[in-house]
């Protein structure tokens, strides 16, 4: 959960989520006080598309929570393997999302070294449509605290299902899921405060822009077979080798930070979007007793 501070296409001030949702040092498309990195690459806590006051790197290189492609042992590792706290193209344990965009610990349009997700756009510790050094990987590789194109098991999931904590092809304040199914504390396609879910069913505090969400629900048992493509994936890691080499690139990359102002475009769509709340709050009742009934077989299936 989210515990404080949460804030979204404006300013963060500490140990906040949005748009992905992390659970604290987040910012993204506004300026975090703190823990902050964007279109570059922070050493930890990063933002995007904004600016954070400390804790900060950008058009750079973070030095510790970072994994990509691979698993981390410990707050660190890229394009390599950190010690922990991160997994990606598999599960990683918390802080991702993707197919969308991290509101907190997020890069864009760079390369972040941890908390990142890839091939799309984590809502927390994520970055996308680039690499961010820290808290942030996308159509690439995370560093930690990530997951990407498979599972992770909390604070993240990605074309795939979150547990808690996640959003994506929307922005989620905070505990959001996305385009998948997240237990609790979810969001996505739209913008929740808080405890919100939608376009997937969360266990509690859920919302969804309609009824039609507890059908979708027979989808999850389809979406576990998804799983087993995540052994085959580890094969991957292999090419973490050869990935090193495309660190080199990432000088030619910051010519795409031009890109950014043009992303930011993408953002107005928030507005839009926050209709869509009148609906939700009418919606939150509608679920009922049955969606948490259903909740239970997301346990034995994830």
């Amino acid at each position: 959960m989210l515990h404080t501070h949460i804030d979204t296409g404006g300013y963060a001030q500490s140990h906040i989520d949005t748009v992905g949702y992390s659970q604290s040092h987040v910012d993204t498309v506004g300026y975090s006080q703190s823990h902050v990195d964007t279109v570059g690459y922070s050493q930890s806590h990063v933002d995007t598309v904004g600016y954070s006051q400390s804790h900060v790197d950008t058009v750079g290189y973070a030095q510790s929570h970072v994994d990509t492609v691979g698993y981390s042992q410990s707050h660190v590792d890229t394009v390599g393997y950190s010690q922990s706290h991160i997994d990606t193209v598999g599960y990683s344990q918390s802080h991702v999302d993707t197919v969308g965009y991290s509101q907190s610990h997020v890069d864009t349009v760079g390369y972040s070294q941890s908390h990142v997700d890839t091939v799309g756009y984590s809502q927390s510790h994520v970055d996308t449509v680039g690499y961010a050094q820290s808290h942030v990987d996308t159509v690439g590789y995370a560093q930690s605290h990530v997951d990407t194109v498979g599972y992770s098991q909390s604070h993240v999931d990605t074309v795939g299902y979150a547990q808690s904590h996640v959003d994506t092809v929307g922005y989620a304040q905070s505990h959001v899921d996305t385009v998948g199914y997240s237990q609790s504390h979810i969001d996505t396609v739209g913008y929740s405060q808080s405890h919100v879910d939608t376009v997937g069913y969360s266990q509690s505090h859920v919302d969804t822009v309609g009824y039609s969400v507890t059908r979708r629900y027979s989808r999850l048992r389809s979406v576990t077979r998804r799983y087993s493509r995540l052994r085959s994936v580890t094969r991957r890691y292999s090419r973490l080798r050869s990935v090193t080499h495309r660190y080199s690139r990432l000088r030619s990359v910051t010519h795409r930070y031009s890109r950014l102002r043009s992303v930011t475009c993408r953002y107005s769509r928030l507005c839009s979007v926050t209709r869509r709340y009148s609906r939700l709050q009418s919606h939150v009742d509608t679920v009922g007793y049955s969606v948490t009934c259903r909740y239970s077989m997301l346990h034995s299936h994830t």
